[in-house]
């Protein structure tokens, strides 16, 4: 149990170091940020669905799956990741996609990038919340998954974090 708990941190550390990559790194060239923003997200899909199986693993055949609201949300979250990364990767790292739709999908991405975010927080505190009697323990890490959970759809919500264009590439901005 205790190996899942440190694999989850690490999943998480990735995830938020992908979301958070054009707010702490504003003065790189955007294409390097887009690959690493694809890297790392995509190492943290692959260690979601290690995740899952292990959570579909461990519980066996013990107890029917998917039928707790705990384990919805997390599916759910884990469907808009998988969405997004897809749509994100069509998107905005190959080049089939012209810069209309880029701008029109780009808010969406957004969104729903925030919106699977918070899903995986809501997930992790029903998980937490069904773990037996409550202890010191479950509600520090309760408390501290909303503080985290808060923090990163700050710095990702409010403009003043906001990359803007490096002066080499607003000359190839369409105007």
């Amino acid at each position: 149990m205790s190996s899942n708990v440190k694999f989850k941190s690490l999943n998480d550390v990735i995830f938020i170091t992908a979301s958070l990559i054009y707010r702490g790194f504003r003065e790189k060239p955007k294409k390097n940020l887009k690959i690493t923003h694809a890297i790392l997200h995509g190492f943290a899909f692959l260690f979601t669905i290690y995740g899952v199986n292990v959570a579909f693993n461990y519980h066996g055949s013990s107890s029917p799956h998917l039928q707790s609201l705990h384990s919805w949300i997390g599916i759910s979250a884990v469907v808009i990741f998988a969405l997004q990364y897809v749509v994100g990767f069509a998107c905005f790292l190959l080049p089939i996609v012209n810069q209309s739709r880029r701008a029109f999908v780009l808010p969406l991405h957004i969104f729903f990038g925030l919106f699977g975010f918070v899903l995986a927080i809501i997930a992790c505190l029903l998980g937490v919340a069904k773990k037996g009697e409550d202890t010191f323990l479950k509600n520090a890490v309760g408390v501290s998954l909303i503080i985290y959970g808060a923090l990163v759809v700050f710095l990702v919500a409010i403009p003043n974090f906001k990359r803007q264009p490096l002066p080499e590439e607003s000359a190839l901005l369409p105007q």
